[in-house]
This record gives C-alpha cells, structure tokens and sequence, in this order.
C-alpha cells in the first residue's frame, strides 16, 4: 500500500474517506498502518486475531505412542521449533540458548526441529552449530500432517524465538503459536511485532526480548524445573487457542457493520 503507484489508487478511490472499515490482525499492524497512513480513521481501524481451524482430536494424540514412535523416552524435555528455517525465525537464538542451558536440563534435551529449509546456507549454518552443541537435535524437515500431530504431541514445549528481519519484515500475528496452543502447548516466543497478540505473556507462554539468547535460556530453564508452572501455562494456551475460532473472527470482523 505504500508504494506509489497503490497510493494514486488509493487516492483516486477515496479510500480514506471513511467508507469503509480497516480490518487487521493484531494490535501492532493497526499500529503500524496508523503510522503508515495517518489519513486512517482510527474508529474505523479494528484489530482481530487470526483464527485455527478447531479439532477437539487435536490434543488427544497419545504422547506416549508418539514419543515411541520418534524415539524419545519419557524423560526427555523435548522442545519443539516449527517454521520455515530463515533467520527470522530464531534458530540462531535457540542455539545459543541452549548452549547457555544448565547442563542437567541439557542432558535430557531433545530439540526437535520442523520445517523446510527455505534459506539453504542459514540452515546449513544453523545445523552445524547445533551439531556441538552436545544435545540431541533432530532437524525433521517438512512433516505430513499426521506426522506433525505426532510432533506436537510428543513436545514438552514450543519454541520460535522470531527476530525482526534484515528488511524490516516481522510477524504481523503469530498463528503458529495458536496452533501450538491448540494441540496443549505453551510458547517461548519474543515481543517482535504482532506475537504478543498470539502469546499472552505469563499466560499461555512466556515472551522474551528478540535476540537475547541468554533471556530465552532463563525461561527455557525456568519452565522445566517448574512443571506445574509449564502445566498452568499449557492449560491456559489451549483454552485460549480454544477461543480463536473463525466463528469469533467474522463476528468481530463485522461486529456493528
């Protein structure tokens, strides 16, 4: 919408004559467009999070089975990062967290790593840091479906630590968080544009400042000698994934239209 040609367009239409409604998917990309365009209305700008699609299966895939089945044992603390592998995402952070992890927690440690390998030298990088890291790391690639509900459940925690990217790219919500929530799981996350919206901080995860490696570790190691404490918070993402319906996101789309 910035660029020129879009703002003749826009223009031209009168678009910011209050003839219609703004619908965005977090606090933070109103914010943002409010910056971007200040000809917008702000009572004509709403904010409404993006939906899953819900399941109530999702969370009953056995955890014993699935833990069998990728070979992990009952006493692994396994942490699960799901996204493509770029920078944005944070691989590089986990690593660095966990090389900054007290070593009994590393002795337990399985990172279980999903997803494709977007940027072939960074994940090539990120790989060979992990290889030292003296924790057992599985990079899966990409999973069908049903071998990523066996991912899920077989996961003690959820964790994508998103930076801002080089060209100023960030996460406009954070809809995997959601979907992580969905399947009983708390996040890790950072603060980086619109996650909070999608991690209620001290609620259904925990949120860390984006690139801070030693903060992430903290939280990582905070969350399993504090089972109970993991627990509260994975009840709560599911309840509050249980909540993102696409039912909730039309009524609040078009809520007094």
């Amino acid at each position: 919408m910035r660029r020129i040609s879009r703002r003749i367009v826009l223009s031209a239409m009168s678009f910011w004559n209050g003839w219609c409604i703004s619908i965005t998917i977090s606090q933070f990309t109103a914010r943002y467009l409010l910056d971007a365009f200040p000809q917008q209305r702000p009572e004509l700008l709403r904010a409404v999070p993006l939906g899953v699609r819900q399941s109530t299966g999702l969370k009953n895939v056995d955890t014993e089975m699935s833990r069998a089945n990728l070979g992990f044992s009952e006493d692994d603390f396994v942490l699960l990062s799901l996204g493509r592998i770029v920078p944005r995402k944070g691989h590089h952070i986990t690593v660095e967290a966990i090389r900054l992890l007290p070593q009994e927690m590393r002795n337990v440690l399985v990172w279980y790593v999903v997803g494709p390998e977007i940027d072939a030298k960074y994940a090539a990088q990120v790989k060979a840091d992990a290889a030292d890291l003296g924790v057992r790391v599985v990079f899966a690639g990409t999973l069908p479906a049903a071998a990523l509900e066996h991912a899920f459940a077989a996961a003690n925690l959820f964790c994508v630590p998103s930076i801002w990217g080089a060209s100023g790219e960030f996460e406009g919500f954070g809809l995997v968080y959601i979907e992580a929530g969905l399947r009983g799981l708390a996040s890790v996350a950072t603060t980086v544009g619109g996650i909070p919206d999608a991690v209620v901080n001290g609620k259904t995860g925990v949120l860390v400042p984006p690139e801070d490696p030693e903060a992430l570790a903290t939280v990582l190691a905070r969350l399993w000698e504090d089972p109970s404490l993991l627990q509260q918070l994975s009840r709560a993402a599911y309840a509050h994934a249980r909540e993102a319906t696409w039912q909730n996101v039309a009524t609040q789309t078009y809520a007094d239209v």
